[in-house]
């Protein structure tokens, strides 16, 4: 099975054959265009986790498909760039440049993909914090509601802050919550 890890990393695990791997996502859609965008997907990922080498057309391949319509593509796609954070500079430098796109619905993916995986340090604390005042407020919410998930002690003060200035009543909830959870920690 081809693997991606090492020590204190996240890892990537696929299927073998390549096929298998592909067929694995039609027990989670049967969207043609989303198997078909999957597939594409594992072609640009497998020779990465073989090889352990990352080319600029395979993140722009990986972007491609984080920006996808089809919400299994673009999370595994989520997934897949941000393990590759902690392998490769150039995937980190990626990330962050999908994080501060002009769509603020790229902006929450980028945000939304910090769940199973994160970024490393200390881009992770950079993201959070530029999150909490973003101008969308979804990324705001998210944000907050992945700062209290996270246990993230280190960032009560800046969403006492920023509840204080918050206009929104649904960020202004999910900003008490995660201090909230934090405190109850």
């Amino acid at each position: 099975m081809p693997t991606l890890r090492d020590k204190d990393k996240p890892s990537i695990f696929l299927l073998e054959p390549i096929s298998r791997e592909k067929e694995n996502a039609k027990q989670y859609t049967k969207s043609e265009d989303a198997l078909s965008a999957y597939a594409a997907l594992v072609d640009a990922i497998y020779p990465v986790v073989q090889t352990r080498t990352l080319q600029a057309n395979t993140l722009d391949q990986l972007e491609a498909a984080f920006r996808s319509s089809h919400k299994l593509v673009r999370q595994t796609a989520g997934d897949y760039l941000v393990i590759l954070t902690h392998y490769f500079g150039d995937a980190l430098d990626r990330f962050k440049k999908i994080a501060n796109d002009s769509k603020a619905a790229i902006r929450l993916r980028a945000i939304q993909s910090q769940f199973r995986y994160t970024v490393p340090e200390p881009f992770l604390t950079e993201l959070l914090k530029r999150s909490l005042s973003d101008s969308s407020e979804q990324v705001r919410s998210f944000a907050a509601s992945r700062c209290g998930q996270f246990k993230r002690t280190d960032l009560v003060e800046l969403l006492q802050q920023q509840a204080a200035s918050e206009t929104s009543q649904t960020v202004l909830r999910d900003l008490s919550f995660a201090v909230e959870e934090m405190q109850r920690s």
